[in-house]
């Protein structure tokens, strides 16, 4: 199984930490895309060294701009990666224009599925809970997968 994780700002980081590790203990070709949606490339750099991610194999170079101009962009950069890799998954974290773009760029086609990973802080319970959805654009080609950390 290929799967192809899109990241591109610092919450999509820390998710990203865990499903890396999990998908190379579990012997699945795992490639990393950083669109640059976060774009202090010593930033962006500082959290894939300090959750231990490797560097991303694909780097978008999206930088800053309107919702618009970041969201059209990835899509735009990202198409070519994925009928390179052909990946069976994509996965994408978060609630960021990298996820909705990524979400819905390979759901275009019809031999990729992608999953959405998210994760929120339920106050009326104070304690951690998974979120299937708050972005049903990003969500609706999507299968959902929810992500417990603690």
């Amino acid at each position: 199984m290929r799967v192809l994780s899109v990241v591109g700002a610092r919450p999509n980081f820390m998710k990203l930490a865990p499903v890396d590790r999990e998908l190379v203990k579990r012997g699945v070709e795992h490639a990393i895309v950083h669109t640059g949606q976060h774009y202090d490339h010593g930033m962006s750099t500082a959290f894939f060294e300090q959750l231990w991610i490797p560097a991303p194999d694909f780097h978008l170079g999206v930088g800053s701009g309107s919702h618009a101009q970041q969201t059209a962009a990835v899509m735009q950069r990202l198409e070519s990666i994925v009928v390179e890799l052909s990946p069976d998954l994509v996965l994408v974290y978060g609630s960021t224009n990298s996820t909705l773009a990524a979400a819905n760029g390979p759901a275009r086609r019809r031999s990729t599925m992608s999953s959405r990973i998210a994760f929120r802080s339920c106050c009326s319970c104070r304690r951690a809970t998974p979120r299937i959805t708050s972005r049903p654009t990003a969500c609706r080609p999507s299968a959902c997968i929810s992500s417990a950390t603690s």
